[in-house]
Formats: C-alpha cells, structure tokens, sequence
C-alpha cells in the first residue's frame, strides 16, 4: 500500500494541474476561471459533507500557493504558516479531547457512538488536509522536475497564482454557504420561539 503511495499522488497531483490548466494557457481569464471555480465548489458543497470539504481544500490550497509563490520571506508566508500551525494544534487538541470525550460517556451508548463517529469525522478531515498539501507538493516538484513530459511545464509563481485564484474563489462560496446556513438556523430559532410563544398564549387563554 505504503508502495503505492508516490504513483497516487503523482496521478492527483496531475489532475489538480488539469484543473489549474485553463487558467495557465490563457484559455480562461481570471473571470471565467473565477466562475469556473465557483460552480466546482458549489457541486462540492452539495456532497455528503460538503461544507467541511471545501473548507478543507481552500484552507491547504491558499496556504501552499501563498507559500510556492512568495518563498519563505514575505510576512504574509510568515502569518499563513503561523496560521496553519494554529490550526494544525486545534485539530489535534479536538482530536484528543474527542478522545476524552468518547471515554467519558462510556455509560451512555448513544453518546459514545455519536462522539465516536464525530472524532473519526475530524480524523478523515485532519489526513484529507494533509493528502491535499501533499498532493500541492507533488505537482509542483513535478513541474521543476527533469521528468520528460509532452505539455509545457509552468513554474511555481504561475501555478501558486492559479491555485490562490482557485482557493479564494473556493472561500468565497464556502462564506456564502456558511452565512445561507447560519441565516436559515436562525430563522428556525426564532420561527419555534414564536410557536412556543403562541402556545403559551393559547394555554394562557385556555386557563382564563
């Protein structure tokens, strides 16, 4: 399996660059690549967990292309590294407090399987942002690489701005998603409390 490993990510990472490639030879503006992009992600958002997906890759992909575009010097690199450590620690702190948290509920069935199920949900999200940053890894050691190829081979500054384009738009549709769903939590909330409140009235009126 393990063998298998580097010829899997070579094989993502050659379609992350077809993905890229559009916007590389000029065949789409960063408008038409932006529109592009956006309605990939919304079909991304409608898969099983598709909120956490796109949050996932635009957070790995924004971070390597800041990183393969601007080296190591630029304060902006500086911050995103700073701000993928952060995130790297919250993930494994939820992770190990999920842990805890699983152990905990031991006498309740219900709550070790739902803890259970959510901790290997933030597992799979920990190794998918991982395989991503890998995947980054690989096409872009791929392009600089003296592997004969038959297409023409960008270099990073090309391929970092394609794949920020890519991560912002990719952002921008998870922004939306997130403020549509917050918005209808809470047109839910308070359509219930007026319920209720129209229940107590009634049970109000009832009494009288």
């Amino acid at each position: 399996e393990m063998r298998d490993e580097p010829a899997r990510l070579e094989r993502l990472a050659g379609e992350l660059r077809r993905l890229l490639e559009p916007r590389l030879s000029g065949l789409l503006d960063k408008e038409q690549f932006g529109r592009w992009a956006r309605t990939w992600g919304s079909k991304l958002l409608r898969a099983p967990g598709g909120m956490d997906l796109v949050e996932v890759l635009c957070r790995a992909y924004e971070s390597k292309a800041r990183k393969f575009g601007q080296g190591w010097l630029g304060l902006e690199v500086l911050l995103t590294e700073g701000k993928d450590t952060v995130a790297r620690v919250s993930d494994a702190v939820s992770l190990r407090m999920g842990s805890i948290r699983c152990h905990a509920k031991e006498g309740d069935a219900a709550g070790v399987v739902e803890g259970r199920l959510r901790l290997l949900w933030q597992l799979g999200l920990v190794l998918l942002e991982r395989r991503a940053r890998d995947v980054v890894n690989a096409m872009m050691w791929l392009e600089e690489s003296h592997v004969p190829s038959e297409r023409k081979k960008w270099g990073r500054t090309e391929l970092s701005a394609a794949l920020l384009e890519m991560a912002e738009t990719l952002k921008a549709v998870w922004n939306e998603a997130e403020a549509a769903h917050r918005s209808k939590a809470a047109a839910a909330a308070a359509a219930a409390a007026k319920a209720g409140d129209e229940q107590k009235t009634e049970a109000a009126a009832a009494a009288a």
